[in-house]
């Protein structure tokens, strides 16, 4: 790379176009990739992660785009394969700061519109743009084709990418199914007669990289779980992905074999259902379905409830019947709750809280590892990423979407399907890639530093800023404030001493000990003003470092001391 150029330069080499992982590869979810072609860059999906159990207050993480979106000049324009969280999620943020055409399906932009209208902003503000597959997208030396796909959510779409003198397959998330449920099978002639006509550079989801032959059919979930419904012998609560349609479809049949009525609970189930209704999908049979007010009166052995809370989301309707905080329906001893569902990596520890909780009040727990049968992945197993292979016929393979294991599992697919003369690379997020038809070279590595998503979904912390939140909580604070006349020599507020989150010994007194330090305050920065001629800042960092010094002689750790002494 040339020392002048910049890492986001989006002027390349004629046939030459940069991408840059900012998320998702080596990592399970954060999806975001960049493409760098002829003055421009395209952003593909923009998602989030799960945070790990230690963030404080944090639901969700997404890359830190500013520097490198900044140095390309702004976004030409968004392109999103579906609206999973880990594709979607970050875009109702990075929108409003890097305003660009959005494209993506009906499905996906009415979710996007939702988001930005739960954080007060208005959708019509942006150009917002919905796309059915075979439909292109083009500009200047770019056509993206959106092309008809399976998935765990309605819509998905892959992209065949082309460049001047370069073509890039795109899978996005994907599996392959011959019959699903509502929706078309996957688009197998378009992606073959793509293949024919010639893929560079294909990139590939790795989630289930690492089994072997082929992922089941949505639909193969129906006799098993209908078999589990019917052997309970009190209320069937069922949990799973609100995002997956077809499973709430295939739930209601069973509802209905089974003689049940289904009553639904849950933000992101109603939000599905809603989406689903008004893009003219499915819209749940009426007379299956009961309301709140009318719960008591169907009998326990007849019920089923379908909740939010498959991955121990707190706030979720499933915790909130744990903890016998939901409104409406109370689990009773006998009662069964089913997993229908997949445990994402990291939720491990959430979802076993709230797994012990239900048993507690003596409900049976039924997951996939009990009964396999009732859930399939929505990602492609090894098998169907080697028919990919051999129907997109591509010059360079790079997986994407996965943790490391997943993407080395992925990127032998070619060499385990007689392939050799794909050429197969591993990349992570934070590489700096320059595709050619003939060469894909990694140039090097970028940092890619993170934000982080408040729990009420609307702020956004830097690192730096959650760094500090996770000090206070580990040491603890000290809060000391006053406001002192320069005009009278007097306090006008005379300091105050706060202390959250710090244990004493019993060799000292908590309050002794901060009536002791108001005193000396009183006495020390009217000394600091006359003698030390120091201004409010330097005043405030003395007094913050004899408190510190203070509490960590019998602490034996520093706290987090916070000082804010006016003068006026």
């Amino acid at each position: 790379m040339d020392s002048s150029e910049t890492i986001f330069s989006p002027n390349g080499l004629p046939g030459t176009v940069r991408i840059i992982p900012l998320g998702g590869c080596g990592e399970f979810g954060m999806n975001l990739t960049c493409f760098l072609s002829a003055g421009k860059l395209f952003v593909v999906d923009a998602g989030v992660r799960f945070p790990e159990a230690f963030r404080l207050g944090v639901d969700a993480v997404l890359p830190d785009v500013e520097k490198w979106f900044t140095e390309a000049g702004g976004v030409y324009a968004y392109i999103l394969t579906h609206g999973h969280e880990d594709h979607l999620g970050a875009m109702p943020h990075l929108l409003p700061r890097w305003p660009a055409p959005v494209y993506g399906t009906a499905w996906t932009i009415s979710l996007l519109r939702n988001k930005l209208m739960r954080l007060g902003r208005d959708p019509d503000a942006f150009k917002l743009n919905i796309v059915a597959p075979g439909d292109h997208v083009v500009t200047e030396g770019f056509d993206a084709e959106y092309v008809h796909i399976n998935h765990s959510i309605p819509m998905a779409c892959s992209l065949y990418l082309r460049f001047p003198e370069l073509s890039i397959f795109h899978t996005g998330d994907f599996k392959f199914e011959s019959d699903p449920i509502i929706e078309n099978p996957a688009d197998l002639d378009r992606i073959k007669r793509i293949g024919q006509e010639g893929v560079d550079l294909l990139l590939a989801d790795s989630t289930n990289a690492e089994k072997s032959g082929n992922c089941p059919s949505e639909k193969s979930v129906y006799e098993p779980l209908l078999r589990v419904v019917n052997q309970c012998k009190q209320t069937a609560v069922i949990t799973t992905f609100s995002s997956n349609l077809w499973r709430i479809k295939t739930i209601a049949d069973v509802c209905r074999a089974s003689g049940r009525r289904l009553y639904v609970t849950g933000g992101g189930l109603e939000n599905t259902l809603n989406v689903a209704q008004s893009v003219g999908i499915y819209e749940l049979p009426t007379e299956l379905r009961i309301s709140d007010d009318l719960l008591t009166s169907v009998p326990r052995e007849r019920l089923l409830v379908l909740a939010t809370g498959c991955q121990g989301e707190r706030r979720s309707s499933l915790a909130r019947i744990a903890n016998g905080e939901h409104r409406y329906f109370r689990l009773d001893a006998g009662d069964t709750v089913i997993w229908s569902s997949r445990l994402i990596p990291g939720n491990e520890k959430a979802v076993i809280n709230l797994s012990n909780n239900l048993q507690r009040l003596g409900a049976q727990i039924v997951t996939a590892r009990d009964e396999p049968g009732i859930h399939v992945s929505g990602h492609a197993y090894g098998g169907d990423v080697e028919h990919l292979i051999d129907l997109v016929n591509p010059r360079h393979f790079l997986p994407v979407h996965g943790a490391f294991s997943q993407l080395n599992a992925n990127h032998q697919r070619p060499t385990t399907s007689g392939r050799s003369d794909t050429q197969a690379q591993i990349i992570e997020s934070g590489d700096i890639i320059d595709a050619t038809r003939d060469e894909i070279r990694i140039l090097g590595r970028i940092d890619v530093e993170l934000k982080f998503l408040e729990s009420d979904g609307s702020g956004l912390l830097t690192y730096g800023e959650l760094r500090d939140r996770l000090r206070i909580g580990e040491l603890g604070l000290a809060r000391i404030d006053g406001v002192y006349s320069l005009q009278t020599e007097t306090w006008l507020v005379e300091p105050t001493v706060e202390l959250a989150g710090i244990g004493f010994p019993d060799s000292v007194k908590k309050n002794d000990w901060i009536q002791s330090k108001a005193k000396q305050l009183r006495q020390l920065v009217p000394q600091f003003l006359l003698q030390k001629k120091l201004s409010a800042e330097q005043i405030s960092e003395e007094v913050r470092q004899l408190i510190r010094r203070d509490l960590q002689r019998f602490l034996r750790k520093k706290p987090v001391v916070s000082v804010k002494i006016h003068c006026v």
